[in-house]
């Protein structure tokens, strides 16, 4: 039960297409598949159908196709279930999520943000917003809003997160490289070269110290992590009364991208509040596999 096509989502989590396509394939070589598929979602979501009987051959596979409208942003994602019999009187459930894809913009700049964590400059125009929780459910966390310029030498990123305990907030890690994944932080996975199995994980937390890493797959698909790699990076942080924000410019050069570069990157980020024990995420699941990421456009 897969996925062979995306629903698209705009930045307030509305649909765009309007479709998707989902193919199942009966793995049995010895019988038809007879049974059927079921959505499970929130209100607002309307799938057509919703349910969905099918029949399919011995070792034979078929795909069907889903038609989605929403009345309102889609802060859940809705899954598709199918009971599949496995052996006389036994069965066993498949599901999986609904799959979607989004797209965030960098704005070009002309001028590079001063970077003091006050995220006021006007090079600072296209935040993005609408998360889900790790599981695809609706986030519980304070709101936040994480932001992208550019120019011809750096990738700025500027966020700005909502804690209504600011108090509480966690940021135990002192060192580079230190566990800033279990703090107060925001984390990103870059993909510059889509034509690489190479990804650049960077995580900052509220206090600026930095943990990263470069993701790459073999031939055989594992997937490895090499923390020994380190990049350069200018951050400055501020912590308000009820929020805490970061700045910081990521030299393209050490993304791998040449000077007036600028081609589609995959990508993927988060922001994670150890107080309430839960994630923001832009796409999910949060993966190394980039071909679970949306796509970072470069404002021409």
């Amino acid at each position: 039960l897969k996925f062979t096509s995306k629903l698209t989502l705009d930045e307030s989590l509305m649909p765009v297409s309007k479709s998707v396509t989902v193919q199942l394939q009966n793995m049995n070589s010895d019988f038809t598949l007879m049974s059927e598929l079921q959505w499970s979602k929130s209100d607002g979501i309307s799938i057509n159908p919703a349910v969905m009987p099918v029949s399919i051959d011995a070792a034979d596979s078929m795909t069907i196709d889903f038609n989605i409208a929403s009345s309102s942003p889609l802060k859940s994602l809705p899954t598709l279930s199918v009971e599949y019999p496995y052996a006389e009187e036994k069965v066993f459930t498949l599901s999986t999520q609904l799959e979607v894809t989004r797209q965030a913009t960098a704005s070009r700049t002309s001028e590079a943000p001063v970077l003091d964590g006050e995220i006021g400059e006007p090079s600072w125009k296209l935040p993005v917003s609408g998360y889900f929780a790790s599981d695809g459910s609706e986030m519980m966390i304070d709101d936040f809003i994480i932001l992208y310029s550019y120019d011809d030498a750096n990738l700025y990123i500027a966020a700005h997160c909502q804690d209504a305990e600011i108090s509480k907030l966690k940021a135990d890690a002192t060192k580079r490289d230190g566990a800033v994944y279990l703090d107060d932080c925001v984390g990103f996975f870059f993909h510059p070269n889509l034509q690489e199995a190479v990804v650049y994980q960077i995580y900052f937390n509220s206090a600026g110290i930095v943990f990263d890493q470069i993701i790459t797959q073999n031939e055989d698909g594992q997937i490895q992590g090499d923390r020994k790699w380190n990049g350069t990076y200018k951050i400055a942080t501020t912590i308000g009364e009820d929020n805490w924000s970061l700045e910081t410019a990521i030299p393209l050069e050490q993304l791998g991208v040449k000077d007036g570069e600028h081609a589609d990157w995959g990508i993927n980020f988060r922001r994670k509040q150890q107080r309430l024990n839960s994630t923001g995420d832009w796409m999910v699941p949060i993966s190394y596999d980039p071909a679970t990421y949306g796509t970072l456009k470069f404002e021409k």
